[in-house]
């Protein structure tokens, strides 16, 4: 198995699973993960720990994060692999824009990460990488021991950061592939903005602070994988 495709979500995943059955390429798996308990006390989400059973469950040398709501292109799997392939220790952002609706097309939101600079595709920071669709070699996840969901099950949004940033200083370099695009049909969030920002701005303190662990080398390899 070459590459797996995780999907975590608690909404609709048809758009998902209708663009992947067009994909070109087509030696890879789909794992839909959805909410496998109760939400423990205490937690904001379940996300970061069904993340971590999706990647136990994976079977594929890459993996690609395709979160819901996501409109891809034909090529998009064949495109990571073919970046996997020339470099398998690179882990690949795609960019992307917002819409309130497909048909007809209706722009929200542009992706503030897009340049010309650079042409399409760079090395980038890793914070500049979302999980809304990525792709990251398998071996990488299980090296530094996947999201640490204990805690950012708690917070909000912070967790993807965080492993990026164990990935990095295990020495995995960071790209943005500009012409990897996807359309995201804008949906609400499911708590609102501002129980999100309220998550979101709790942990930031915990996300210092285990910022300053990886780069002095105390927090580099956890144990959830």
């Amino acid at each position: 198995m070459r590459i797996s495709v995780i999907i975590p979500s608690i909404r609709d995943t048809s758009l998902n699973e209708k663009c992947l059955r067009r994909q070109t390429f087509q030696d890879f798996e789909t794992i839909v993960q959805r909410p496998s308990r109760t939400l423990p006390k205490g937690n904001f989400y379940d996300l970061n720990h069904d993340y971590n059973l999706a990647f136990k469950k994976s079977k594929g040398e890459l993996i690609i994060s395709y979160q819901d709501g996501i409109e891809i292109r034909p090529d998009c799997l064949q495109r990571f692999w073919e970046h996997f392939k020339t470099n398998p220790n690179a882990i690949v952002g795609a960019v992307g824009d917002q819409y309130s609706s497909f048909d007809p097309p209706v722009k929200t939101w542009i992706d503030p990460r897009r340049r010309v600079d650079q042409g399409t595709f760079y090395e980038c920071m890793e914070n500049d990488v979302e999980y809304t669709l990525c792709s990251i070699p398998r071996k990488a996840l299980f090296e530094v021991g996947g999201f640490d969901s204990d805690i950012y099950d708690k917070y909000a949004a912070l967790a993807e950061k965080e492993l990026s940033a164990r990935m990095y200083k295990a020495g995995y370099k960071f790209f943005l592939e500009q012409s990897i695009e996807y359309m995201a049909l804008k949906h609400e969030r499911l708590f609102g903005k501002e129980e999100w920002d309220k998550h979101y701005f709790a942990g930031w303190p915990i996300y210092q602070q285990h910022l300053r662990e990886i780069e002095n080398g105390t927090r580099l390899k956890l144990n959830y994988l």
